[in-house]
């Protein structure tokens, strides 16, 4: 969600900076201008959106099907899922789902 909104108000701000530096546009238009560029970045901020809702969705399922971890643990990992996202889906994965111990489908052959 964090990233989402540093890349709209980024996306704002560069074009807001390149309207304006811009000599043959008249101030007149710059509202609608500025509105068809914001327009232009809508498919990538829902993309980035519906991203990072399937990471928290992901996570959080993970979270609670997990056979590893006690009731506290998963309580305190969806509640930094909710309030610190990003940062914690790497720190989970590396902590957690990397190390998790898995069922060999090797067959030892004999």
């Amino acid at each position: 969600m964090i990233l989402m909104i540093v890349f709209i108000c980024n996306a704002v701000s560069t074009t807001a900076n390149h309207m304006y530096s811009l000599p043959d546009i008249e101030t007149d238009h710059l509202p609608e201008k500025l509105f068809q560029h914001l327009l232009d970045i809508w498919p990538i901020a829902v993309s980035i959106f519906l991203l990072h809702m399937g990471l928290v969705i992901y996570y959080v399922r993970h979270v609670i099907k997990s056979e590893y971890l006690s009731q506290s643990d998963q309580i305190m990992w969806i509640l930094l899922f909710i309030f610190f996202r990003t940062l914690c889906f790497i720190v989970y994965f590396a902590t957690k789902i990397l190390p998790e111990p898995r069922l060999s489908s090797n067959l030892d052959i004999l």
